[in-house]
């Protein structure tokens, strides 16, 4: 026999998986008990409609204002939540829930990589229809040389169902490039990226360097089935560049990347230290992490390219 619940809003009895279809679980259940107790429940509601329909009306304000400001104003709320000083604001951090959390990554994650390749087309319209965060179209000169997914994931702890995931949505946009950038890197791996099964998994503090790393990739691939296509396949190329991409990957030369970019930007971040000083050089610090990024990944793929085109074609190839 079902055990009704009374709702916290209302005082009716209803059905726990009614409860549950609201997304009012056993914890935020118990956290709007307590507010209505206190008689902040009708305040809390009341905020929690404004900062919706905030959102809702006004997409590009939200964009402008959560551009490089997420992780502050999540470090904030979280002081505010961990100190105590606010109750309203704490369960407003609680009720928002995972998939507004998750969004904000995703925008910002755009954002991010527009600002370092700006000539490619990021495009976030499937993510609301059950599929990719992120299309990635990445143009060379005027041509298409094709599409990168990258899957935004803001958790806790890793899944490899999120590899699955991304499998299925790079087999739908017939891709061989797809990226997590995630939060919560899985427990075996030694860095911030690891490639699991094709997919390139990257901490989403470094997801611009590990996407115009892909990208140098998608574009050799394109260029080299240009290349060898009175020669081979299509199929053999892609498949030996992708070979190589696991072993660069997993042999950690991007991770050395990271590390070299990464201690730079921290420099200059560190010489960085008013408001205005950082309006007027954010630009040119775009533009130089985005070059010492390419810098770094053409320095590793010079000889490396060299070293496919002669498995490719060892005996039409000599050092």
């Amino acid at each position: 026999m079902q055990v009704l619940q009374e709702c916290p809003f209302c005082g009716q009895a209803i059905a726990p998986d009614k409860l549950d279809d609201l997304g009012l679980n056993s914890q935020v259940l118990q956290e709007v008990r307590r507010l209505r107790e206190d008689g902040k429940l009708t305040e809390t509601v009341f905020l929690v409609a404004k900062i919706v329909s905030t959102v809702q009306d006004n997409p590009q304000w939200v964009k402008d204002l959560l551009n490089e400001q997420t992780t502050t104003l999540m470090l904030g709320i979280k002081d505010s939540v961990d100190n105590g000083r606010s109750d309203v604001l704490r369960a407003v951090h609680e009720l928002m829930g995972s998939p507004l959390r998750g969004k904000i990554q995703e925008v910002s994650i755009t954002k991010r990589l527009k600002a370092v390749v700006p000539r490619d087309s990021f495009t976030t319209e499937n993510s609301t229809r059950k599929g990719e965060d992120i299309e990635c179209t990445v143009l060379q000169n005027t041509d298409v040389a094709g599409t990168i997914i990258v899957e935004s994931k803001m958790v806790k702890t890793w899944s490899h169902s999120y590899i699955e995931q991304v499998k299925q949505y790079m087999a739908r946009k017939g891709t061989q490039f797809g990226m997590v950038a995630t939060t919560a890197m899985p427990s075996d791996a030694l860095g911030d990226s690891v490639m699991i099964d094709g997919v390139l998994v990257v901490n989403v503090n470094s997801v611009e360097i590990a996407y115009v790393f892909l990208r140098e990739y998608l574009i050799a691939k394109a260029q080299l089935e240009t290349e060898y296509q009175s020669k081979l396949s299509r199929l053999k190329v892609g498949e030996q560049v992708l070979h190589e991409l696991r072993n660069v990957v997993n042999g950690g030369g991007l991770e050395d990347i990271i590390a070299t970019i990464t201690d730079d930007a921290n420099h200059i971040d560190n010489l960085v230290n008013k408001a205005e000083d950082y309006v007027q050089n954010f630009a040119n610090q775009v533009k130089k992490r985005t070059s010492d990024v390419r810098m770094q990944v053409i320095k590793l793929m010079s000889n490396h390219i060299q070293v496919i085109r002669a498995k490719l074609d060892p005996e039409g190839y000599c050092f």
